[in-house]
């Protein structure tokens, strides 16, 4: 027979229940962090506490969203006002308006929301004055079937903690935002705000200084978030102002002493050539050109790697500069018995020279850094001196 029973915040149970400090004791024993203290006069009452007590499980655990929920509901019984689903707790639910931009629509989901709940978090078990943020946006496709695209924006904080990533905002149309500027106006405007005055937390009475290290991009949307010409245009370095020349269908940058790009420059459009308009980016107290750093994906494994690569298939083809089909055929070789050794660290195991055209970048890498100086010093040196020298 069920025996059902209710059990009142009030009522004095005999049910044995640990201590705060004990808890306390197991929390930083378990995690290595510094004490909680549940009591703290920072709190106002029960349901004040129990939230801040799975928001610290939340960040300090590897408790999902699932059974989060099933701890929220067993303790209701007890504290019946607290939230019945963890994102409630983490406030992860707010209601966002679309914004139309173009043939596209935006919503914006918050910087300021999702820094004040990992800030909120970490000065439960530590003390910060600032905290450093990365920002990325990036472009990708829904399908290869259809035309449509997402563009997010997404954060993450690196110091003094290295937080989870997460979504500021996420664009979606047929194509690419029309305009830039419009499309990250709502996060510019928080970053601009909380890099004046700072973001303040109520709950610890706390001003913290926010700094934006990085915006990450690869080189297509980095023209288009700086509004400058893209990396294949005549003027299209991001590092200094040499110009570029069209060399058999493809465009070259010659060796030399060129004028390096400042962040004077590049505001004053010293080279008007390299520039597309103003973007919103320069409202901000940052540096245009070191904020924005170049991607090794992109520059290096993909555009170097892959193209030696594909250049030593096609010279094998021409049986040119003494290369034969005899040695695309021993690097393969090679590959084969270096991937079955390969351990799992590596997301990708590196694919023969016969898959080259769909290696990806992860695949790239491995071959760069940790095969090649193995296949190509031993059996093809000249291969190695050319693309461990470039």
């Amino acid at each position: 027979m069920e025996v059902k029973r209710e059990v009142s915040c009030n009522e004095s149970t005999s049910i044995s229940t640990p201590s705060t400090s004990n808890i306390n004791q197991r929390l930083s024993a378990n995690s290595g962090c510094s004490e909680v203290n549940l009591c703290s006069t920072k709190f106002v009452n029960r349901k004040e506490q129990m939230n801040d007590f799975m928001m610290y499980l939340m960040s300090n655990t590897s408790l999902s969203i699932k059974d989060a929920d099933r701890v929220l509901y067993g303790l209701r019984f007890l504290i019946p006002d607290i939230p019945k689903s963890i994102r409630g707790v983490l406030k992860t639910c707010p209601s966002v308006q679309p914004k139309f931009i173009g043939s596209g629509v935006y919503y914006h989901l918050g910087l300021k929301t999702n820094l004040l709940r990992y800030v909120e978090l970490w000065l439960c078990t530590i003390d910060f004055d600032s905290l450093n943020l990365y920002v990325n946006i990036d472009g990708l496709s829904m399908s290869r079937s259809s035309n449509q695209q997402l563009w997010p924006i997404l954060g993450r904080i690196i110091a003094p903690r290295l937080s989870d990533v997460f979504m500021i905002g996420i664009y979606g149309g047929n194509s690419k935002p029309a305009e830039f500027n419009e499309f990250s106006a709502d996060t510019i405007s928080e970053i601009k705000e909380m890099t004046d005055v700072g973001l303040f937390s109520v709950k610890f009475n706390k001003c913290i200084a926010i700094r934006l290290a990085a915006v990450i991009c690869d080189a297509p949307a980095r023209s288009s978030v700086r509004y400058t010409v893209n990396h294949n245009g005549k003027a299209g370095c991001d590092r200094c102002t040499v110009p570029g020349r069209r060399l058999e269908g493809k465009m070259t940058f010659p060796n030399g002493v060129y004028t390096v790009r400042t962040d004077d420059t590049f505001r004053r459009q010293t080279q008007p050539t390299h520039h597309q308009g103003h973007s919103i980016m320069e409202t901000l107290s940052i540096n245009m050109i070191v904020t924005f750093p170049l991607d090794p994906m992109h520059m290096v494994y993909l555009g170097v790697t892959k193209k030696l690569a594909n250049l030593w298939i096609d010279l094998a083809h021409r049986r040119l500069r003494n290369f034969n089909s005899c040695a695309i055929r021993d690097i393969n070789n090679l590959i084969s018995r270096c991937v079955a050794s390969t351990p799992s660290d590596f997301p990708r195991k590196c694919r023969t020279l016969d898959f080259v055209s769909a290696w990806k970048a992860s695949e790239c890498r491995l071959f760069l850094l940790y095969l090649g100086p193995v296949i190509l010093e031993k059996h093809c040196h000249n291969l190695f001196i050319l693309i461990f020298g470039v």
